[in-house]
């Protein structure tokens, strides 16, 4: 299913505060994220967010039910 962020750039995918985007894997290469990058079907994410707003993290990147 899509994502939410596909075609999205970093600052706007509502992401919990302190929570960070630490690389991007697309096509088997990581990706330095920063605020140009947008968000491409296939890409894997790695992230860092304290454990109390993972299921909001989560939230951010799934796809909405339909």
């Amino acid at each position: 299913p899509d994502s939410p962020i596909i075609g999205q750039r970093i600052p706007n995918i509502g992401l919990p505060k302190d929570a960070l985007v630490i690389s991007i894997i697309r096509e088997g290469h990581a990706i330095l994220p920063n605020i140009d990058v947008e968000f491409r079907q296939g890409d894997s994410v790695i992230t860092l967010v304290n454990a109390d707003k993972e299921a909001e993290l989560r939230n951010v990147f799934e796809a909405l039910p339909r």
